[in-house]
Protein backbone atom coordinates (compact mmCIF):
# COMPACT_ATOMS: atom_id res chain seq x y z
CA UNK A 1 0.00 0.00 0.00
CA UNK A 2 1.32 3.33 -1.41
CA UNK A 3 1.48 6.01 1.71
CA UNK A 4 0.22 9.39 0.30
CA UNK A 5 -0.02 12.76 1.76
CA UNK A 6 -2.75 15.48 -0.01
CA UNK A 7 -4.49 18.34 0.62
CA UNK A 8 -8.72 18.36 -0.28
CA UNK A 9 -12.27 19.45 0.16
CA UNK A 10 -14.56 17.78 1.77
CA UNK A 11 -17.48 16.98 -0.46
CA UNK A 12 -20.11 14.78 0.72
CA UNK A 13 -19.33 12.26 4.62
CA UNK A 14 -22.02 9.54 5.69
CA UNK A 15 -21.50 7.09 8.99
CA UNK A 16 -20.28 3.92 8.52
CA UNK A 17 -20.60 1.19 11.18
CA UNK A 18 -20.81 2.01 14.75
CA UNK A 19 -17.68 4.19 14.78
CA UNK A 20 -16.25 5.29 11.65
CA UNK A 21 -16.84 7.31 8.89
CA UNK A 22 -16.79 7.26 4.52
CA UNK A 23 -15.51 10.61 2.88
CA UNK A 24 -15.74 11.54 -0.69
CA UNK A 25 -13.15 14.12 -0.72
CA UNK A 26 -11.56 16.26 -4.13
CA UNK A 27 -7.52 15.96 -3.92
CA UNK A 28 -4.91 18.23 -5.30
CA UNK A 29 -2.84 15.34 -6.88
CA UNK A 30 -5.62 12.29 -6.89
CA UNK A 31 -8.77 13.84 -8.35
CA UNK A 32 -12.03 12.41 -6.14
CA UNK A 33 -11.20 10.23 -3.35
CA UNK A 34 -13.49 8.11 -1.20
CA UNK A 35 -11.51 7.51 2.19
CA UNK A 36 -12.67 5.51 5.26
CA UNK A 37 -12.03 7.05 8.68
CA UNK A 38 -11.83 4.17 11.02
CA UNK A 39 -12.83 5.45 14.97
CA UNK A 40 -13.40 8.98 13.73
CA UNK A 41 -16.69 9.32 15.91
CA UNK A 42 -14.64 8.11 18.92
CA UNK A 43 -12.71 11.16 18.68
CA UNK A 44 -9.21 9.61 17.67
CA UNK A 45 -6.21 11.90 17.78
CA UNK A 46 -5.36 11.35 14.68
CA UNK A 47 -8.27 13.07 13.45
CA UNK A 48 -8.13 16.85 13.96
CA UNK A 49 -11.21 17.81 11.82
CA UNK A 50 -14.91 17.64 12.25
CA UNK A 51 -15.20 16.80 8.57
CA UNK A 52 -16.88 20.20 7.53
CA UNK A 53 -18.80 20.38 4.09
CA UNK A 54 -16.34 22.15 1.83
CA UNK A 55 -13.76 22.05 4.27
CA UNK A 56 -10.41 22.26 3.19
CA UNK A 57 -8.17 19.61 4.90
CA UNK A 58 -4.75 17.56 4.54
CA UNK A 59 -5.35 13.81 4.90
CA UNK A 60 -2.63 10.67 4.80
CA UNK A 61 -4.48 7.83 2.82
CA UNK A 62 -3.32 4.59 2.32
CA UNK A 63 -3.75 3.95 -1.33
CA UNK A 64 -4.85 0.54 -2.90
CA UNK A 65 -7.00 -1.00 -5.60
CA UNK A 66 -9.95 -1.24 -3.52
CA UNK A 67 -12.23 2.03 -4.23
CA UNK A 68 -12.09 2.85 -0.46
CA UNK A 69 -9.01 4.02 0.87
CA UNK A 70 -8.03 4.16 4.51
CA UNK A 71 -7.66 7.56 6.03
CA UNK A 72 -4.91 7.50 9.15
CA UNK A 73 -5.13 11.36 9.21
CA UNK A 74 -7.20 13.92 8.90
CA UNK A 75 -6.13 17.73 10.20
CA UNK A 76 -8.46 20.82 8.99
CA UNK A 77 -6.34 23.58 7.09
CA UNK A 78 -9.12 25.82 6.49
CA UNK A 79 -13.44 25.60 6.93
CA UNK A 80 -14.19 29.41 4.66
CA UNK A 81 -16.23 30.44 8.03
CA UNK A 82 -17.58 33.12 5.89
CA UNK A 83 -19.55 30.96 3.88
CA UNK A 84 -21.37 29.44 7.51
CA UNK A 85 -22.43 32.79 8.30
CA UNK A 86 -24.33 33.73 5.22
CA UNK A 87 -27.54 31.41 3.93
CA UNK A 88 -27.14 32.14 0.17
CA UNK A 89 -23.20 31.59 0.31
CA UNK A 90 -23.54 28.55 2.37
CA UNK A 91 -26.39 26.84 -0.25
CA UNK A 92 -24.03 27.80 -3.52
CA UNK A 93 -21.23 26.76 -1.21
CA UNK A 94 -22.64 23.16 -0.85
CA UNK A 95 -24.19 23.22 -4.18
CA UNK A 96 -20.33 23.00 -5.34
CA UNK A 97 -19.60 20.15 -3.70
CA UNK A 98 -22.82 18.37 -4.48
CA UNK A 99 -21.78 19.49 -8.34
CA UNK A 100 -18.26 18.27 -8.01
CA UNK A 101 -18.99 14.88 -6.67
CA UNK A 102 -21.83 13.93 -9.06
CA UNK A 103 -19.80 14.82 -11.95
CA UNK A 104 -15.87 14.00 -10.95
CA UNK A 105 -14.84 10.32 -11.45
CA UNK A 106 -12.70 8.27 -8.90
CA UNK A 107 -8.95 8.62 -9.02
CA UNK A 108 -8.87 10.90 -11.55
CA UNK A 109 -6.55 13.81 -11.13
CA UNK A 110 -7.12 17.34 -12.22
CA UNK A 111 -5.85 20.43 -10.98
CA UNK A 112 -8.00 22.73 -12.89
CA UNK A 113 -11.04 21.67 -10.89
CA UNK A 114 -9.11 21.44 -7.87
CA UNK A 115 -8.22 25.43 -8.79
CA UNK A 116 -11.67 25.75 -9.43
CA UNK A 117 -13.04 24.93 -5.97
CA UNK A 118 -10.55 26.33 -4.31
CA UNK A 119 -10.95 29.85 -6.48
CA UNK A 120 -15.05 29.76 -6.26
CA UNK A 121 -14.78 28.92 -2.67
CA UNK A 122 -12.63 32.13 -2.02
CA UNK A 123 -14.30 34.63 -4.06
CA UNK A 124 -17.69 33.99 -1.74
CA UNK A 125 -16.10 36.02 0.23
CA UNK A 126 -17.00 38.81 -2.15
CA UNK A 127 -20.75 40.26 -3.28
CA UNK A 128 -20.53 37.76 -6.28
CA UNK A 129 -22.64 35.25 -5.60
CA UNK A 130 -25.04 34.68 -8.31
CA UNK A 131 -22.24 35.23 -11.02
CA UNK A 132 -19.96 32.79 -8.99
CA UNK A 133 -22.31 30.26 -9.51
CA UNK A 134 -22.97 30.51 -12.82
CA UNK A 135 -18.70 31.09 -13.54
CA UNK A 136 -18.67 27.97 -11.46
CA UNK A 137 -21.00 25.80 -13.93
CA UNK A 138 -19.54 26.74 -16.60
CA UNK A 139 -15.98 25.47 -15.96
CA UNK A 140 -16.50 22.73 -14.19
CA UNK A 141 -18.63 21.53 -17.16
CA UNK A 142 -15.72 22.42 -19.33
CA UNK A 143 -13.13 20.83 -17.63
CA UNK A 144 -15.05 17.50 -17.06
CA UNK A 145 -15.57 17.36 -21.50
CA UNK A 146 -19.40 18.84 -21.38
CA UNK A 147 -18.10 22.26 -23.12
CA UNK A 148 -21.11 23.68 -25.10
CA UNK A 149 -19.91 24.30 -28.22
CA UNK A 150 -20.42 27.75 -29.16
CA UNK A 151 -18.45 28.61 -31.76
CA UNK A 152 -19.75 26.81 -34.93
CA UNK A 153 -23.29 25.30 -35.62
CA UNK A 154 -23.31 21.86 -34.07
CA UNK A 155 -24.51 20.25 -37.20
CA UNK A 156 -23.10 21.88 -40.31
CA UNK A 157 -20.01 23.74 -39.18
CA UNK A 158 -21.02 26.78 -40.46
CA UNK A 159 -20.07 30.08 -38.49
CA UNK A 160 -22.87 31.55 -36.12
CA UNK A 161 -23.23 35.10 -37.06
CA UNK A 162 -25.60 37.48 -34.95
CA UNK A 163 -27.96 34.96 -33.29
CA UNK A 164 -27.91 31.63 -32.85
CA UNK A 165 -30.31 28.80 -31.51
CA UNK A 166 -28.91 26.81 -28.16
CA UNK A 167 -30.01 22.85 -28.50
CA UNK A 168 -29.43 21.39 -25.14
CA UNK A 169 -29.69 17.88 -26.51
CA UNK A 170 -27.37 18.25 -28.64
CA UNK A 171 -24.93 20.62 -26.45
CA UNK A 172 -24.22 23.62 -28.87
CA UNK A 173 -25.44 26.00 -31.46
CA UNK A 174 -27.35 25.68 -34.08
CA UNK A 175 -28.17 27.96 -37.19
CA UNK A 176 -31.19 28.87 -38.57
CA UNK A 177 -30.95 26.02 -41.33
CA UNK A 178 -29.89 23.44 -38.72
CA UNK A 179 -33.16 24.54 -36.22
CA UNK A 180 -34.93 21.67 -37.64
CA UNK A 181 -32.56 19.17 -35.55
CA UNK A 182 -34.15 20.09 -32.47
CA UNK A 183 -37.84 21.98 -32.60
CA UNK A 184 -36.79 22.60 -28.97
CA UNK A 185 -33.72 24.88 -29.29
CA UNK A 186 -34.12 28.33 -27.85
CA UNK A 187 -32.80 31.85 -29.05
CA UNK A 188 -29.99 32.84 -27.61
CA UNK A 189 -28.24 36.16 -28.07
CA UNK A 190 -25.13 37.46 -29.33
CA UNK A 191 -24.62 38.61 -25.79
CA UNK A 192 -25.09 36.02 -24.30
CA UNK A 193 -23.26 33.57 -26.35
CA UNK A 194 -19.93 36.52 -26.03
CA UNK A 195 -20.48 35.83 -22.34
CA UNK A 196 -20.16 32.25 -22.26
CA UNK A 197 -16.94 32.23 -24.70
CA UNK A 198 -15.59 35.32 -22.42
CA UNK A 199 -16.18 33.06 -19.11
CA UNK A 200 -14.92 29.52 -20.99
CA UNK A 201 -11.71 31.27 -22.67
CA UNK A 202 -10.47 33.43 -19.50
CA UNK A 203 -9.47 32.90 -15.61
CA UNK A 204 -12.15 33.31 -12.68
CA UNK A 205 -10.93 36.77 -11.99
CA UNK A 206 -11.57 38.09 -15.21
CA UNK A 207 -14.68 36.25 -15.74
CA UNK A 208 -15.89 37.67 -12.84
CA UNK A 209 -16.05 41.21 -14.67
CA UNK A 210 -19.11 40.03 -16.83
CA UNK A 211 -21.69 42.76 -16.60
CA UNK A 212 -25.32 40.45 -17.32
CA UNK A 213 -27.69 42.33 -15.64
CA UNK A 214 -31.54 41.19 -15.17
CA UNK A 215 -33.03 39.06 -17.54
CA UNK A 216 -29.89 38.57 -19.60
CA UNK A 217 -28.17 36.51 -16.19
CA UNK A 218 -31.62 34.81 -15.56
CA UNK A 219 -31.47 33.42 -19.41
CA UNK A 220 -28.54 32.15 -18.70
CA UNK A 221 -28.85 30.72 -15.22
CA UNK A 222 -31.63 28.84 -17.12
CA UNK A 223 -30.13 27.62 -19.96
CA UNK A 224 -27.23 26.36 -18.20
CA UNK A 225 -29.86 24.80 -15.64
CA UNK A 226 -31.04 23.05 -18.13
CA UNK A 227 -28.02 21.75 -20.20
CA UNK A 228 -26.60 20.11 -16.51
CA UNK A 229 -30.01 18.46 -15.94
CA UNK A 230 -29.53 17.14 -19.90
CA UNK A 231 -25.99 15.78 -19.42
CA UNK A 232 -26.05 14.77 -16.20
CA UNK A 233 -28.96 12.90 -15.75
CA UNK A 234 -29.09 13.86 -12.04
CA UNK A 235 -30.33 15.75 -9.94
CA UNK A 236 -28.20 18.40 -7.35
CA UNK A 237 -30.58 18.26 -4.59
CA UNK A 238 -28.61 21.66 -3.71
CA UNK A 239 -29.66 23.38 -6.37
CA UNK A 240 -33.68 22.78 -5.32
CA UNK A 241 -32.59 24.25 -1.62
CA UNK A 242 -30.64 27.09 -3.43
CA UNK A 243 -33.57 28.50 -5.51
CA UNK A 244 -36.13 28.15 -2.79
CA UNK A 245 -34.19 30.62 -0.12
Amino acid sequence: MAIIKDKGFILRTFDFRETSKIVHIFTKKLGKVHGLLKGFRRGKKEFTTSLDSFSLNEFIFYQSRNPLWLVSSADMIYNFPYLRENLEKNLIANYIVEFIDKISPLNFPSPEMYSLIKESLLFLKEDYSRKILYIFQIKALQFSGFKPSLIFCIKCNGEIINKGYFSVKLGGLLCPECLKYDKFSKGISEELILSLKYIQNNDFKKALRIGLKGNRETELIEILEEFISYHLDTKIKSLYSLKNS
